[in-house]
């Protein structure tokens, strides 16, 4: 009888071939993420000042949302990522860039007129009777970077920032969990949660406690970054799950590291690596490749590429300062975590506006040194992809000696 057994081995090895093939297009796909030289990141970030310094509006708030092609401007506008503009500009005018302290002024007297009384703190509010956590923990980050940059000269604003950071206290229940704001009438908790707000009000506490000693700041920054690092995944149960920039900004912050020592290191590592997973699948994306868009979906928008770099960075600055990962020496941590952070700056770099681009479109300068996704830039995609590449610039003088 003939043996037919060989021939059963083609649609196996079809199987296999169709599989590779498969892999090849999306998990095995080539990074593509060339890391930027000083040069270059400092053209880069110098662009997005320049985008956030030329769009502030008469009354200080920031261009929102805008369409470049079309010269259109989107209605709308939101306080938490004014406030997240703020927190760029005053980390960017720290590191030497001075047209940034000027856009941050003029946000500044937006933020001014809009604080409202909210039981015994303060709000950043612009309209509603809704006081939002995340905004009054954004002005807070922002105003500490203020102060210091300042000096005994910004003194006059401790009577704010403290209203600010009562309110954020009051925010913190006792388990140490976030809620997203406050009704101003009734004085009510209100929720849902929020995925970022838990991080934020973690970092923005510790400031407070670093900054104003005694002000009563220390235990409730204690208790919402210890439920930040034990409990908030359990029991938030957020899917997919968090890859928390701001976490990474608390836990590189932390003035009180033996509070959570016993799990902060586990938590460095669970963030780092959906840092880097995010990042993997964004380094194998194409801009404009049809082929990408099927196997991948449409590249990230500067603001999510943006968080990762930052979470990146914050995570490689605490490992240089010694709080690496158990598991690896501080150097090798570090040096791990800034090869991601370089993709990231990489692909920011490469995608970000250039001023030749812009000059095509009708207002160039609502577009130069933007990072558009599906037509659209957001304040939000300048703030994040700045802060990403102020720390990468950072790393890169602390390893290269090329400060600016």
């Amino acid at each position: 009888m003939e043996d037919r057994r060989p021939a059963r081995l083609w649609p196996l090895l079809a199987s296999q071939v169709l599989l590779l093939s498969v892999l090849r297009v999306t998990v095995l796909a080539p990074e593509r993420c060339p890391p930027p030289g000083p040069a270059a990141t400092d053209n880069a970030i110098e662009a997005a000042v320049a985008w956030l310094t030329a769009n502030v509006e008469p009354d200080g708030r920031f261009l929102y949302r805008y369409q470049p092609e079309e010269d259109l401007v989107v209605p709308g506008y939101h306080i938490v990522r004014h406030a997240g503009a703020l927190v760029a500009l005053e980390q960017a005018a720290t590191a030497g860039w001075p047209a940034a302290a000027e856009a941050a002024e003029a946000g500044w007297a937006f933020v001014e007129r809009n604080l409202v009384d909210v039981q015994d703190g303060l709000a950043f509010l612009d309209s509603g009777a809704m006081a939002d956590t995340g905004a009054a923990a954004l002005a807070v980050v922002a105003w500490t970077m203020r102060h210091q940059r300042q000096g005994p000269a910004a003194a006059q604003g401790d009577a704010q920032i403290l209203g600010l950071g009562r309110f954020l206290v009051g925010q913190v229940e006792a388990t140490g969990a976030v809620a997203s704001a406050r009704d101003r009438s009734s004085g009510a908790l209100l929720g849902p949660r929020s995925r970022f707000y838990t991080g934020e009000v973690a970092w923005a506490l510790q400031r407070l406690a670093v900054a104003y000693p005694g002000g009563g700041f220390d235990e409730p920054a204690a208790r919402v970054l210890r439920y930040l690092v034990h409990e908030r995944d359990r029991v938030e149960r957020w899917f997919p799950a968090v890859a928390d920039h701001w976490a990474a900004y608390a836990l590189a912050d932390a003035a009180q590291p033996e509070l959570f020592a016993e799990r902060a290191d586990g938590y460095r590592r669970v963030l780092a690596g959906r840092f880097a997973i995010q990042v993997r699948w964004e380094s194998q994306r194409r801009v404009g490749q049809l082929r990408s868009a099927l196997t991948r979906g449409r590249p990230a928008t500067g603001a999510a590429l943006g968080t990762l770099g930052e979470g990146l960075g914050q995570l490689a600055l605490a490992a240089r300062s010694g709080s690496g990962s158990r598991h690896v020496s501080a150097e090798e941590w570090s040096k791990g975590l800034e090869r991601q952070l370089a993709c990231v700056a990489g692909l920011l770099v490469e995608r970000q506006i250039s001023p030749a681009r812009a000059a095509e479109l009708p207002v160039p300068a609502r577009a130069a040194g933007a990072w558009l996704a599906g037509g659209i830039t957001q304040v939000d995609d300048q703030q994040h992809a700045l802060s990403a590449l102020l720390v990468y610039r950072a790393l890169l003088a602390r390893r290269e000696g090329s400060a600016r």
